[in-house]
């Protein structure tokens, strides 16, 4: 029987035990790789992440109330598996369907957004922050994102880079290494980073009365000022558009867009008391008119609203029947520039800054030149022929006759308080306060008149030369304050195209009025 030698087993051991030594060696070596090689995360920890929310902060009432976020939905998230493509078509619209098909097609989750959560195998309900609510009617302040997450109109653009964080809400779901979603596997929720809020004045309880109080306005605009810091407390703009359609309101013919608010129209009779305070201060509180419906001027007919005529009238009568011919007679009294000083002093005719880049639009009015011709001296006693003011500046107005003859300068940040302005003195500001008074109690303005506070203010109804059914349709107002003894809210209400400011703008106010001071 052949025997190996010795030796020979020795090489053989010495071989396999080189082996073994280069095998160890090559574990470690590889071990030493995967633990210095990021990319070796991917095969660890594979995810699929998904947003919830857009992350930005939030816009606050002044009394730290969100006025985005405000309302609660569920996101319900259907990842691509069977028994979750079946839930979501039993819940999906066809056009959520369409979506829905076009992302489980790229392996992607597909989401329906509903009011109550959705369950199954594969599907992820999360509880998110509903960002706007139409029917707060701020879509004019706040604006709205597009679909990169940037602000592009509004407060939204205005502060975009300072609400608009580091990173979103997002969900990350684990995956194997060949794309397949781990069903049941709990996701892990990222929160926002970054993300900054920001306080307005607006009071969300009164933005949300004036909102009701408006639902039956098509076009127009109503304003709420806090008296005593010019803070605005509510801002509503008709008609109203929907932040999640965009493109179906673009050609509107009504213009949604338009913040009707910072626009300016021709204000009408409610500009009178600008006429009234100039007179009073110049000393002519005590002139009279016999109006008998109208009055020639160089040649022209200038009619009073009454045709019929108000008879003789003071100040205070020429008010609150809002008489056109006692104006179209008394603005020759003293000169154009008494009046062009104070609505220059009433910011009528510069913009009232809201934010950065976010300001209300500047008003006219004629050349003190110009108002040394008869004609364009009445129209403007009256408020119409080319003077145009927005409905924030006219609160500045009334704010001034309920203050003791000044006003601050309306603002929008809870900490950019406006500047106080004088603009009269003490005493014709008390003069006016109480003929306005008057207007709420027995004059154009009764159907103002509130049931749980009292009120002063005037009516407004401006010509805009356009017919309809026979019917020529004016742009209408209301102006005013309350309580009348120690007044808090200056509140301007505007409405396009409608026939009578007593009688569709006066009742609007009066909503307010009543809402904000309930019994």
């Amino acid at each position: 029987m052949f025997v190996k030698p010795k030796y020979e087993y020795q090489v053989r051991i010495i071989v396999i035990m080189l082996m073994l030594l280069l095998m160890a060696f090559t574990g470690i070596v590889r071990v030493a790789a995967l633990a210095t090689d990021k990319s070796f995360e991917k095969y660890l920890d594979n995810f699929v992440t998904v947003q919830l929310e857009s992350g930005r902060g939030d816009f606050l009432d002044c009394n730290g109330i969100k006025l985005t976020g405000y309302n609660k939905s569920f996101l319900n998230l259907f990842l691509p598996c069977e028994s979750a493509k079946k839930k979501f078509f039993e819940n999906a619209t066809e056009q959520e369907k369409k979506v829905g098909e076009n992302r489980f097609l790229n392996n992607k989750p597909a989401t329906l957004r509903r009011s109550f959560e959705i369950s199954g195998v594969g599907v992820y309900s999360f509880e998110v922050s509903d960002r706007y609510e139409n029917d707060l009617a701020l879509q004019h302040i706040i604006g709205y994102v597009n679909s990169e997450n940037n602000g592009v109109a509004g407060l939204e653009k205005c502060f975009n880079e300072k609400i608009k964080g580091e990173e979103p809400l997002t969900a990350s779901f684990n995956i194997n290494a060949l794309g397949e979603y781990l069903i049941g596997a709990k996701p892990i929720l990222n929160p926002p980073t970054g993300q900054k809020n920001i306080k307005l004045t607006i009071d969300r309880k009164i933005q949300e009365i004036v909102a009701d109080s408006m639902k039956e306005v098509s076009k127009g605009a109503a304003v709420v000022t806090e008296i005593s810091t010019g803070k605005i407390k509510a801002m509503v703009s008709k008609p109203l558009y929907d932040v999640d359609n965009i493109a179906k309101y673009l050609n509107e013919e009504n213009s949604p867009f338009i913040n009707r608010a910072i626009n300016c129209y021709s204000p009408g009779s409610v500009f009178k008391p600008i006429i009234a305070a100039a007179l009073i201060e110049n000393s002519f509180k005590d002139f009279t008119h016999n109006c008998t419906g109208v009055t020639d001027i160089s040649g022209l007919a200038f009619h009073c609203y009454n045709r019929a005529g108000h008879g003789e009238l003071d100040m205070s009568e020429a008010i609150y029947h809002s008489c056109n011919c006692y104006f179209y007679n008394a603005i020759g009294l003293i000169k154009p520039i008494s009046y062009l000083n104070l609505t220059t002093s009433l910011m009528f005719t510069t913009p009232i800054k809201l934010a950065d880049n976010l300001f209300s639009f500047s008003g006219s009015m004629p050349t003190e030149s110009s108002l040394n011709n008869s004609a364009v001296a009445a129209n403007f006693s009256i408020g119409q022929g080319s003077v145009l003011v927005s409905p924030l500046a006219m609160c500045n107005l009334y704010s001034a006759i309920a203050n003791e003859g000044a006003y601050y300068i309306p603002s929008l940040l809870e900490d950019e308080p406006g500047e106080k302005c004088f603009v009269m003195s003490k005493g014709t500001a008390a003069e006016l306060k109480e003929y306005l008074s008057y207007v709420v109690s027995f004059g154009t303005g009764k159907k103002a008149n509130p049931d749980n506070i009292t009120a002063a203010g005037k009516t407004a109804t401006a010509q805009t030369g356009v017919i309809k059914n026979e019917t020529e349709l004016n742009n209408v107002w209301f102006c005013g304050f309350f309580p009348k003894e120690k007044p808090k809210y200056s509140v301007t209400v505007f409405i396009e195209d409608a026939v009578s400011g007593g009688d569709e703008a006066a009742p609007v106010f009066k909503a307010i009025a009543d809402g904000i001071y309930l019994p």
